[in-house]
């Protein structure tokens, strides 16, 4: 992610006081760039979780009986 420090430091302060309560975020790392900022989407991507073999589903699936968002 790239953008004023303010809005850096807003987003790390908020991944680490409100993640997911199954989130896990092992590290953060934020460096001052030296140039222009990276082009969007060179950096960071969302990948599908391994299976573990067969059809039966990784380690890290999220059980069904987990709430992923609070209830309306």
């Amino acid at each position: 992610m790239a953008g004023p420090p303010l809005a850096v430091q807003a987003l790390v302060g908020l991944l680490r006081a409100e993640a997911p309560p199954l989130a896990d975020i092992r590290w953060v790392t934020v460096a001052d760039l030296s140039g222009p900022p990276p082009p969007p989407g060179s950096g960071f991507a969302v990948r599908a979780s391994a299976r573990t073999g067969g059809s039966r589903p990784g380690a890290r699936e999220i059980p069904s009986d987990v709430a992923t968002c609070e209830a309306a």
